[in-house]
Protein backbone atom coordinates (compact mmCIF):
# COMPACT_ATOMS: atom_id res chain seq x y z
CA UNK A 1 0.00 0.00 0.00
CA UNK A 2 0.91 3.23 -0.53
CA UNK A 3 0.36 7.17 1.30
CA UNK A 4 -2.92 8.58 0.13
CA UNK A 5 -1.00 11.91 -1.22
CA UNK A 6 2.60 12.87 -2.17
CA UNK A 7 5.28 14.41 -0.31
CA UNK A 8 4.81 17.74 -2.57
CA UNK A 9 1.31 18.14 -2.04
CA UNK A 10 1.32 17.27 1.43
CA UNK A 11 4.24 20.94 1.50
CA UNK A 12 2.11 22.67 -0.48
CA UNK A 13 -0.99 22.42 1.62
CA UNK A 14 1.16 23.47 4.46
CA UNK A 15 2.45 26.13 2.82
CA UNK A 16 -1.16 27.56 2.05
CA UNK A 17 -1.86 27.26 6.11
CA UNK A 18 1.05 29.08 6.53
CA UNK A 19 0.19 31.96 4.29
CA UNK A 20 -3.38 31.99 5.29
CA UNK A 21 -1.92 32.65 8.89
CA UNK A 22 0.57 35.34 7.29
CA UNK A 23 3.88 33.19 8.52
CA UNK A 24 6.51 35.07 7.38
CA UNK A 25 10.36 35.73 8.57
CA UNK A 26 8.94 38.47 10.32
CA UNK A 27 5.73 36.91 11.86
CA UNK A 28 5.71 37.34 16.08
CA UNK A 29 3.26 35.07 16.68
CA UNK A 30 4.12 32.00 13.96
CA UNK A 31 1.48 29.37 13.91
CA UNK A 32 2.19 26.13 16.13
CA UNK A 33 1.99 22.86 15.20
CA UNK A 34 -1.09 22.37 16.70
CA UNK A 35 -2.53 25.00 14.95
CA UNK A 36 -1.31 23.68 11.90
CA UNK A 37 -3.17 20.56 12.99
CA UNK A 38 -6.65 22.62 13.53
CA UNK A 39 -6.11 23.55 9.75
CA UNK A 40 -5.35 20.59 8.31
CA UNK A 41 -8.78 19.12 10.21
CA UNK A 42 -10.72 22.49 8.63
CA UNK A 43 -9.72 21.13 5.33
CA UNK A 44 -10.72 17.87 5.84
CA UNK A 45 -7.08 16.56 5.73
CA UNK A 46 -6.80 14.68 8.79
CA UNK A 47 -7.41 11.14 10.58
CA UNK A 48 -5.21 7.84 9.18
CA UNK A 49 -4.84 9.02 5.12
CA UNK A 50 -1.59 10.61 6.06
CA UNK A 51 -0.08 8.48 8.01
CA UNK A 52 2.08 5.32 7.31
CA UNK A 53 0.73 2.54 5.79
CA UNK A 54 3.40 -0.21 7.27
CA UNK A 55 2.32 -3.56 7.47
CA UNK A 56 -1.14 -2.71 6.74
CA UNK A 57 -3.53 -4.98 4.51
CA UNK A 58 -6.51 -3.64 2.45
CA UNK A 59 -9.39 -5.86 1.25
CA UNK A 60 -8.67 -7.05 -2.44
CA UNK A 61 -12.06 -8.49 -3.75
CA UNK A 62 -15.71 -8.46 -3.03
CA UNK A 63 -17.29 -11.72 -2.12
CA UNK A 64 -21.11 -10.71 -1.72
CA UNK A 65 -22.74 -7.92 -1.27
CA UNK A 66 -26.94 -7.04 -1.23
CA UNK A 67 -27.12 -3.27 -1.45
CA UNK A 68 -30.31 -2.08 0.01
CA UNK A 69 -32.33 1.92 -0.92
CA UNK A 70 -32.19 5.96 0.08
CA UNK A 71 -34.57 5.92 2.54
CA UNK A 72 -37.37 7.23 0.86
CA UNK A 73 -37.30 3.64 -1.21
CA UNK A 74 -35.05 5.15 -4.24
CA UNK A 75 -32.22 3.42 -6.07
CA UNK A 76 -28.87 4.64 -4.67
CA UNK A 77 -27.13 6.93 -6.82
CA UNK A 78 -24.87 4.77 -9.78
CA UNK A 79 -21.10 6.43 -7.76
CA UNK A 80 -22.22 5.26 -5.02
CA UNK A 81 -23.25 1.67 -5.74
CA UNK A 82 -20.10 -0.14 -7.06
CA UNK A 83 -18.83 -2.78 -4.07
CA UNK A 84 -15.53 -2.34 -5.63
CA UNK A 85 -15.14 1.21 -4.20
CA UNK A 86 -14.85 -0.39 -0.97
CA UNK A 87 -11.81 -2.38 -1.37
CA UNK A 88 -7.92 -1.31 -1.57
CA UNK A 89 -6.79 1.58 0.58
CA UNK A 90 -9.08 4.75 1.81
CA UNK A 91 -9.13 7.02 -1.49
CA UNK A 92 -12.47 9.37 -1.50
CA UNK A 93 -14.66 6.39 -3.13
CA UNK A 94 -16.88 4.63 -0.97
CA UNK A 95 -20.05 2.14 -1.63
CA UNK A 96 -23.17 3.13 0.55
CA UNK A 97 -24.81 -0.15 2.33
CA UNK A 98 -28.87 1.69 1.78
CA UNK A 99 -31.37 0.79 3.82
CA UNK A 100 -33.80 -2.33 3.43
CA UNK A 101 -37.54 -0.78 3.21
CA UNK A 102 -40.75 -2.79 3.43
CA UNK A 103 -43.76 -2.69 1.60
CA UNK A 104 -45.72 -0.89 4.44
CA UNK A 105 -42.88 2.01 4.60
CA UNK A 106 -41.42 0.19 7.54
CA UNK A 107 -37.67 -0.64 7.87
CA UNK A 108 -36.20 -3.66 8.66
CA UNK A 109 -33.47 -3.86 11.55
CA UNK A 110 -31.01 -4.73 8.91
CA UNK A 111 -29.87 -2.77 5.91
CA UNK A 112 -27.86 -3.43 3.08
CA UNK A 113 -24.02 -5.49 3.32
CA UNK A 114 -20.78 -6.12 1.62
CA UNK A 115 -18.58 -8.93 2.16
CA UNK A 116 -14.95 -8.40 1.46
CA UNK A 117 -11.80 -10.63 0.90
CA UNK A 118 -8.25 -10.41 1.78
CA UNK A 119 -5.70 -12.04 -0.74
CA UNK A 120 -4.74 -14.35 2.13
CA UNK A 121 -5.51 -15.33 5.99
CA UNK A 122 -4.04 -12.56 8.16
CA UNK A 123 -3.96 -11.53 11.41
CA UNK A 124 -3.15 -8.14 13.06
CA UNK A 125 -3.74 -5.65 15.82
CA UNK A 126 -6.74 -3.69 14.35
CA UNK A 127 -9.04 -3.77 12.12
CA UNK A 128 -9.77 -0.81 10.44
CA UNK A 129 -13.20 0.50 9.01
CA UNK A 130 -13.24 3.63 7.38
CA UNK A 131 -16.97 5.32 6.67
CA UNK A 132 -17.34 8.32 4.27
CA UNK A 133 -19.36 11.39 5.89
CA UNK A 134 -19.03 15.08 4.78
CA UNK A 135 -19.08 17.30 7.24
CA UNK A 136 -21.61 17.04 10.29
CA UNK A 137 -23.90 14.03 9.65
CA UNK A 138 -26.10 11.86 11.62
CA UNK A 139 -25.11 8.61 13.56
CA UNK A 140 -24.43 6.01 10.48
CA UNK A 141 -23.79 3.09 11.70
CA UNK A 142 -22.45 -0.96 10.77
CA UNK A 143 -22.01 -4.27 12.59
CA UNK A 144 -18.92 -5.46 11.76
CA UNK A 145 -18.08 -9.66 11.30
CA UNK A 146 -14.50 -11.56 10.08
CA UNK A 147 -14.44 -15.27 9.03
CA UNK A 148 -11.72 -17.65 8.00
CA UNK A 149 -13.96 -19.08 5.56
CA UNK A 150 -16.75 -17.03 4.74
CA UNK A 151 -19.45 -19.10 6.36
CA UNK A 152 -18.99 -18.92 9.86
CA UNK A 153 -18.75 -15.30 11.25
CA UNK A 154 -17.24 -13.69 14.66
CA UNK A 155 -18.53 -10.35 15.39
CA UNK A 156 -16.32 -8.27 16.22
CA UNK A 157 -17.94 -4.78 16.91
CA UNK A 158 -20.19 -1.97 15.45
CA UNK A 159 -18.15 0.80 13.30
CA UNK A 160 -19.74 4.32 13.42
CA UNK A 161 -18.75 8.01 11.52
CA UNK A 162 -18.81 9.52 15.07
CA UNK A 163 -15.15 8.39 15.55
CA UNK A 164 -13.92 11.48 14.00
CA UNK A 165 -14.93 14.25 12.11
CA UNK A 166 -13.01 14.51 8.62
CA UNK A 167 -14.61 13.24 6.05
CA UNK A 168 -12.90 9.61 6.15
CA UNK A 169 -13.81 8.12 9.76
CA UNK A 170 -12.51 5.30 10.84
CA UNK A 171 -13.69 2.14 13.42
CA UNK A 172 -10.93 -0.07 14.84
CA UNK A 173 -11.48 -3.30 16.17
CA UNK A 174 -8.96 -5.24 18.06
CA UNK A 175 -8.21 -8.55 16.71
CA UNK A 176 -5.32 -9.54 18.33
CA UNK A 177 -4.59 -13.89 18.44
CA UNK A 178 -7.35 -13.51 15.25
CA UNK A 179 -7.09 -14.88 11.95
CA UNK A 180 -9.54 -14.56 9.50
CA UNK A 181 -9.87 -13.80 5.68
CA UNK A 182 -13.36 -12.31 5.14
CA UNK A 183 -15.47 -9.16 6.44
CA UNK A 184 -18.98 -8.53 6.60
CA UNK A 185 -20.42 -5.04 7.16
CA UNK A 186 -24.19 -4.62 7.80
CA UNK A 187 -25.83 -1.59 8.31
CA UNK A 188 -27.48 -1.30 11.41
CA UNK A 189 -28.65 2.89 10.60
CA UNK A 190 -31.39 4.18 12.27
CA UNK A 191 -33.39 5.26 9.50
CA UNK A 192 -35.49 8.10 11.83
CA UNK A 193 -32.83 10.35 12.41
CA UNK A 194 -31.89 10.75 8.80
CA UNK A 195 -33.52 12.53 5.32
CA UNK A 196 -35.47 10.95 3.04
CA UNK A 197 -32.41 11.02 0.71
CA UNK A 198 -29.70 9.04 3.26
CA UNK A 199 -27.92 6.47 2.33
CA UNK A 200 -26.84 4.73 5.51
CA UNK A 201 -22.98 3.63 5.95
CA UNK A 202 -20.53 4.35 3.60
CA UNK A 203 -18.11 2.08 3.45
CA UNK A 204 -14.54 3.52 1.71
CA UNK A 205 -12.12 0.50 3.16
CA UNK A 206 -11.41 -2.23 5.34
CA UNK A 207 -7.88 -2.34 6.35
CA UNK A 208 -5.96 -4.55 9.04
CA UNK A 209 -2.69 -2.87 10.96
CA UNK A 210 0.49 -4.79 11.55
CA UNK A 211 -1.00 -7.46 9.47
CA UNK A 212 1.13 -10.96 8.48
CA UNK A 213 -0.51 -14.16 6.96
CA UNK A 214 -1.68 -16.40 8.86
CA UNK A 215 0.82 -19.58 9.44
CA UNK A 216 -0.71 -22.80 9.08
CA UNK A 217 -0.81 -24.74 12.41
CA UNK A 218 1.80 -27.65 11.68
CA UNK A 219 1.84 -30.77 14.54
CA UNK A 220 4.32 -30.56 17.27
CA UNK A 221 6.55 -34.17 17.03
CA UNK A 222 9.15 -35.18 19.17
CA UNK A 223 10.82 -38.94 19.90
CA UNK A 224 9.43 -41.56 22.37
CA UNK A 225 12.67 -42.40 24.10
CA UNK A 226 12.75 -45.91 26.41
CA UNK A 227 14.87 -46.86 28.99
CA UNK A 228 16.87 -43.29 28.44
CA UNK A 229 18.36 -44.04 25.38
CA UNK A 230 16.36 -46.15 22.97
CA UNK A 231 14.31 -43.88 20.16
CA UNK A 232 11.38 -46.29 20.41
CA UNK A 233 9.06 -44.18 18.09
CA UNK A 234 6.88 -40.29 18.10
CA UNK A 235 4.94 -38.07 20.18
CA UNK A 236 2.32 -36.03 17.84
CA UNK A 237 0.62 -33.17 19.48
CA UNK A 238 -2.02 -31.11 17.46
CA UNK A 239 -5.03 -29.24 17.77
CA UNK A 240 -8.40 -28.73 16.14
CA UNK A 241 -8.54 -25.35 13.75
CA UNK A 242 -10.98 -23.67 16.62
CA UNK A 243 -8.64 -25.04 19.10
CA UNK A 244 -11.65 -27.19 21.35
CA UNK A 245 -9.69 -30.23 20.94
CA UNK A 246 -6.31 -31.29 21.52
CA UNK A 247 -4.90 -34.59 20.04
CA UNK A 248 -1.85 -36.40 21.21
CA UNK A 249 -0.59 -39.57 18.89
CA UNK A 250 1.96 -41.78 19.77
CA UNK A 251 3.42 -44.05 17.55
CA UNK A 252 5.84 -47.20 18.13
CA UNK A 253 8.61 -48.67 15.81
CA UNK A 254 8.79 -52.41 15.00
CA UNK A 255 9.15 -54.62 16.72
CA UNK A 256 7.87 -52.18 19.60
CA UNK A 257 4.24 -52.45 20.80
CA UNK A 258 2.35 -50.41 23.50
CA UNK A 259 0.92 -51.65 26.52
CA UNK A 260 -0.34 -49.05 28.32
CA UNK A 261 -0.38 -45.01 27.68
CA UNK A 262 -0.65 -41.95 29.98
CA UNK A 263 -0.76 -38.15 29.66
CA UNK A 264 -0.79 -35.22 31.20
CA UNK A 265 -1.29 -31.59 30.33
CA UNK A 266 -1.69 -28.18 31.98
CA UNK A 267 -1.02 -24.58 31.41
CA UNK A 268 1.18 -24.33 34.33
CA UNK A 269 4.22 -26.95 34.85
CA UNK A 270 4.23 -27.23 38.53
CA UNK A 271 1.01 -28.86 37.90
CA UNK A 272 1.90 -32.01 37.41
CA UNK A 273 1.54 -35.24 39.89
CA UNK A 274 4.04 -35.42 42.61
CA UNK A 275 7.12 -37.72 41.41
CA UNK A 276 5.97 -37.43 37.75
CA UNK A 277 3.73 -40.40 38.20
CA UNK A 278 2.25 -41.79 35.44
CA UNK A 279 -0.67 -43.70 37.09
CA UNK A 280 -1.86 -40.04 38.45
CA UNK A 281 -2.45 -38.65 35.04
CA UNK A 282 -5.90 -37.67 34.04
CA UNK A 283 -5.97 -39.43 30.84
CA UNK A 284 -4.80 -42.73 30.50
CA UNK A 285 -5.01 -45.91 28.25
CA UNK A 286 -4.10 -49.86 29.03
CA UNK A 287 -4.22 -51.81 25.99
CA UNK A 288 -4.86 -55.65 25.64
CA UNK A 289 -3.80 -58.20 23.02
CA UNK A 290 -3.35 -57.84 19.78
CA UNK A 291 -1.23 -54.92 21.38
CA UNK A 292 -1.62 -51.70 18.86
CA UNK A 293 1.84 -49.65 17.55
CA UNK A 294 -0.20 -46.29 17.81
CA UNK A 295 -2.61 -45.01 19.71
CA UNK A 296 -4.55 -41.44 19.95
CA UNK A 297 -5.79 -39.65 22.82
CA UNK A 298 -8.61 -36.71 22.34
CA UNK A 299 -8.81 -34.15 24.41
CA UNK A 300 -11.54 -31.51 25.01
CA UNK A 301 -10.39 -27.96 25.85
CA UNK A 302 -9.92 -27.67 29.57
CA UNK A 303 -10.73 -23.81 31.12
CA UNK A 304 -7.96 -21.61 30.56
CA UNK A 305 -7.07 -23.38 26.99
CA UNK A 306 -7.76 -20.86 24.61
CA UNK A 307 -6.26 -20.33 21.23
CA UNK A 308 -2.48 -18.98 21.97
CA UNK A 309 -1.93 -20.77 24.81
CA UNK A 310 1.04 -22.26 26.08
CA UNK A 311 0.63 -25.93 27.49
CA UNK A 312 3.12 -28.11 29.18
CA UNK A 313 2.76 -31.81 28.07
CA UNK A 314 4.11 -35.13 29.67
CA UNK A 315 3.64 -38.07 27.83
CA UNK A 316 4.47 -41.47 29.10
CA UNK A 317 4.03 -44.99 27.29
CA UNK A 318 5.26 -48.35 28.20
CA UNK A 319 6.36 -50.24 25.34
CA UNK A 320 7.51 -54.34 24.80
CA UNK A 321 9.19 -56.25 22.27
CA UNK A 322 9.13 -59.98 21.62
CA UNK A 323 11.97 -61.65 23.85
CA UNK A 324 14.81 -63.39 22.19
CA UNK A 325 14.19 -66.51 20.93
CA UNK A 326 11.97 -68.50 18.64
CA UNK A 327 8.42 -68.67 19.63
CA UNK A 328 6.98 -72.35 20.57
CA UNK A 329 3.63 -74.44 21.04
CA UNK A 330 1.99 -75.69 23.84
CA UNK A 331 -0.77 -77.68 24.54
CA UNK A 332 -3.90 -75.19 25.91
CA UNK A 333 -3.43 -75.79 29.98
CA UNK A 334 -6.47 -75.94 31.99
CA UNK A 335 -10.28 -77.65 31.80
CA UNK A 336 -11.21 -78.82 28.67
CA UNK A 337 -14.45 -80.85 29.89
CA UNK A 338 -16.48 -81.11 33.19
CA UNK A 339 -19.28 -83.95 32.66
CA UNK A 340 -21.83 -84.78 35.70
CA UNK A 341 -21.51 -88.53 37.03
CA UNK A 342 -24.68 -89.94 36.82
CA UNK A 343 -25.52 -92.82 39.43
CA UNK A 344 -28.38 -94.87 37.98
CA UNK A 345 -28.72 -93.20 35.02
CA UNK A 346 -30.40 -90.58 36.56
CA UNK A 347 -29.12 -89.58 39.98
CA UNK A 348 -26.25 -86.98 39.79
CA UNK A 349 -23.73 -88.30 41.86
CA UNK A 350 -20.88 -85.64 41.29
CA UNK A 351 -18.84 -84.67 38.14
CA UNK A 352 -15.83 -86.30 36.11
CA UNK A 353 -13.62 -83.69 35.32
CA UNK A 354 -10.95 -83.33 32.17
CA UNK A 355 -8.28 -81.50 31.93
CA UNK A 356 -4.18 -80.42 30.65
CA UNK A 357 -1.78 -80.07 32.67
CA UNK A 358 1.69 -79.51 31.17
CA UNK A 359 1.88 -82.20 28.75
CA UNK A 360 -0.31 -84.51 30.39
CA UNK A 361 -4.01 -85.44 30.54
CA UNK A 362 -5.93 -85.32 33.72
CA UNK A 363 -8.80 -86.82 34.56
CA UNK A 364 -10.23 -86.58 38.08
CA UNK A 365 -13.72 -88.37 39.70
CA UNK A 366 -15.47 -86.23 42.64
CA UNK A 367 -18.65 -87.34 43.80
CA UNK A 368 -20.98 -86.17 46.30
CA UNK A 369 -24.20 -86.13 48.31
CA UNK A 370 -22.45 -89.64 50.37
CA UNK A 371 -21.86 -91.25 47.20
CA UNK A 372 -18.57 -92.94 47.28
CA UNK A 373 -16.09 -94.84 44.33
CA UNK A 374 -14.84 -98.48 45.05
CA UNK A 375 -13.87 -98.91 40.93
CA UNK A 376 -13.20 -97.01 38.61
CA UNK A 377 -12.44 -97.36 34.72
CA UNK A 378 -11.28 -95.07 32.02
CA UNK A 379 -11.01 -95.25 28.17
CA UNK A 380 -9.46 -92.45 26.44
CA UNK A 381 -8.77 -93.23 22.40
CA UNK A 382 -8.08 -91.28 19.56
CA UNK A 383 -11.06 -93.44 17.46
CA UNK A 384 -14.57 -94.14 18.67
CA UNK A 385 -13.79 -98.03 17.89
CA UNK A 386 -10.76 -97.56 20.09
CA UNK A 387 -12.93 -97.73 23.11
CA UNK A 388 -13.41 -101.57 24.24
CA UNK A 389 -17.43 -102.39 23.06
CA UNK A 390 -18.67 -105.57 22.15
CA UNK A 391 -20.00 -106.52 18.70
CA UNK A 392 -23.32 -105.38 19.63
CA UNK A 393 -21.55 -102.25 20.72
CA UNK A 394 -21.84 -102.32 24.63
CA UNK A 395 -19.06 -100.79 26.67
CA UNK A 396 -16.60 -103.43 28.37
CA UNK A 397 -15.58 -101.02 31.39
CA UNK A 398 -13.22 -104.21 32.96
CA UNK A 399 -11.44 -104.15 29.59
CA UNK A 400 -10.64 -100.16 29.80
CA UNK A 401 -7.19 -99.37 29.53
CA UNK A 402 -7.16 -96.97 32.76
CA UNK A 403 -8.59 -98.68 35.71
CA UNK A 404 -8.62 -98.53 39.75
CA UNK A 405 -10.21 -100.91 41.54
CA UNK A 406 -10.22 -102.23 45.41
CA UNK A 407 -11.24 -98.59 46.02
CA UNK A 408 -12.37 -99.19 49.39
CA UNK A 409 -15.22 -96.08 48.97
CA UNK A 410 -13.51 -92.82 48.23
CA UNK A 411 -15.15 -89.27 47.28
CA UNK A 412 -12.15 -88.49 44.83
CA UNK A 413 -10.23 -90.43 42.29
CA UNK A 414 -7.84 -89.01 39.64
CA UNK A 415 -5.63 -90.50 36.87
CA UNK A 416 -2.57 -88.46 34.91
CA UNK A 417 -2.28 -89.69 31.23
CA UNK A 418 0.83 -88.35 29.19
CA UNK A 419 -0.79 -86.96 25.98
CA UNK A 420 2.23 -88.31 24.19
CA UNK A 421 0.41 -91.67 24.19
CA UNK A 422 -1.78 -91.07 21.98
CA UNK A 423 -0.78 -89.88 18.32
CA UNK A 424 -2.99 -86.67 17.96
CA UNK A 425 -2.00 -82.76 16.82
CA UNK A 426 -3.26 -79.55 17.69
CA UNK A 427 -7.30 -79.25 17.36
CA UNK A 428 -7.83 -83.32 17.31
CA UNK A 429 -10.14 -84.84 19.65
CA UNK A 430 -9.73 -87.71 21.82
CA UNK A 431 -13.41 -90.22 23.09
CA UNK A 432 -13.47 -91.12 26.57
CA UNK A 433 -15.68 -92.66 28.53
CA UNK A 434 -15.42 -92.80 32.29
CA UNK A 435 -16.96 -95.45 34.26
CA UNK A 436 -17.41 -95.84 38.32
CA UNK A 437 -18.66 -97.94 40.50
CA UNK A 438 -21.05 -96.32 43.05
CA UNK A 439 -22.40 -96.90 46.69
CA UNK A 440 -24.04 -94.50 49.73
CA UNK A 441 -24.65 -95.73 53.04
CA UNK A 442 -28.34 -96.38 53.77
CA UNK A 443 -29.49 -94.53 57.11
CA UNK A 444 -30.59 -97.86 58.28
CA UNK A 445 -27.38 -99.70 57.56
CA UNK A 446 -25.38 -101.50 54.59
CA UNK A 447 -25.31 -99.42 51.13
CA UNK A 448 -27.14 -98.32 47.58
CA UNK A 449 -25.18 -99.83 44.91
CA UNK A 450 -25.11 -97.95 41.88
CA UNK A 451 -23.42 -98.17 38.33
CA UNK A 452 -21.93 -94.79 37.77
CA UNK A 453 -21.07 -93.45 33.79
CA UNK A 454 -19.92 -89.46 32.98
CA UNK A 455 -22.59 -87.87 30.92
CA UNK A 456 -22.41 -88.18 27.18
CA UNK A 457 -23.45 -89.52 24.06
CA UNK A 458 -25.26 -93.46 24.30
CA UNK A 459 -23.35 -96.02 23.14
CA UNK A 460 -24.83 -98.13 19.94
CA UNK A 461 -25.52 -101.28 22.38
CA UNK A 462 -27.91 -101.77 24.33
CA UNK A 463 -27.37 -101.00 28.17
CA UNK A 464 -27.17 -97.04 28.89
CA UNK A 465 -22.93 -96.40 29.16
CA UNK A 466 -22.13 -93.17 27.51
CA UNK A 467 -18.82 -91.57 26.28
CA UNK A 468 -17.94 -87.94 25.17
CA UNK A 469 -15.45 -86.38 23.28
CA UNK A 470 -12.73 -83.58 24.26
CA UNK A 471 -10.98 -81.81 21.76
CA UNK A 472 -6.87 -80.97 22.46
CA UNK A 473 -6.10 -77.45 21.50
CA UNK A 474 -2.59 -75.59 20.82
CA UNK A 475 -1.38 -72.25 21.68
CA UNK A 476 1.78 -70.28 20.83
CA UNK A 477 4.03 -69.62 23.70
CA UNK A 478 6.58 -66.60 22.80
CA UNK A 479 9.67 -65.23 24.81
CA UNK A 480 9.25 -63.04 27.17
CA UNK A 481 8.74 -59.78 26.29
CA UNK A 482 11.40 -56.91 26.61
CA UNK A 483 9.80 -54.06 27.96
CA UNK A 484 10.65 -50.18 29.00
CA UNK A 485 9.22 -47.01 30.30
CA UNK A 486 8.92 -44.73 27.77
CA UNK A 487 8.89 -40.57 27.59
CA UNK A 488 8.37 -38.11 24.87
CA UNK A 489 11.66 -36.31 24.61
CA UNK A 490 11.25 -31.92 25.84
CA UNK A 491 13.24 -29.61 26.79
CA UNK A 492 12.68 -30.04 30.16
CA UNK A 493 13.59 -33.12 32.53
CA UNK A 494 11.53 -34.04 36.01
CA UNK A 495 14.92 -33.95 37.61
CA UNK A 496 15.83 -30.21 36.68
CA UNK A 497 12.60 -28.73 38.20
CA UNK A 498 12.82 -30.72 41.17
CA UNK A 499 9.84 -32.75 39.70
CA UNK A 500 11.03 -36.19 40.66
CA UNK A 501 14.12 -37.74 40.88
CA UNK A 502 14.11 -39.79 38.03
CA UNK A 503 14.74 -39.55 34.11
CA UNK A 504 12.09 -38.39 32.17
CA UNK A 505 10.83 -35.09 30.19
CA UNK A 506 7.98 -32.60 29.77
CA UNK A 507 7.65 -30.18 26.84
CA UNK A 508 5.79 -27.27 25.72
CA UNK A 509 2.90 -26.65 23.02
CA UNK A 510 1.47 -23.57 21.87
CA UNK A 511 -2.68 -24.14 20.95
CA UNK A 512 -2.69 -22.78 17.12
CA UNK A 513 -6.04 -21.95 15.83
CA UNK A 514 -6.58 -21.30 11.80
Amino acid sequence: MKKQFHLLGIVAVLAVIFIIAGCGENQENPMSISNIEQQIKALGLESGVLEPVGTDVCASNVDDYNQGTLKNGNPIGAERSDPNNALGAVDGKFFSLGFNKNQDDTFQEEGGYIVVMFDDKYKGTVLTVWEETWGSYPEEKADVYISKNGSDWEFVGTATNKNSTANTRPSEFNIEGKCFQYVKIVDKTNPVIHSSTADAFDVNAICIKNAEKCQACEPLTTDLIAGQHTDVGSVTVWNSPDGSTLYVQYVVDSPWYLTEAHFWASIDWNDIPQNAAPGQFPYKEEFAEPYPTEYTFSITKEEGWDCGTQLYLAAHATVCAPGEGEPSTQFVQGIIATQTLWAGQNIDAGTVTVKVESENLVVTYETKDGWEMTETHLAVSETFDGIPQTKKGNSIPGQFPYKHENLGGVTVDSYTIPLSDFNIECGDMLYMAAHAALQKMLPGGGYQTETGWADGDDFPGNNWATYFTVTIECETIYPEPECETAWGYGDYTFIDYGIANKWGWFFDYTICCE
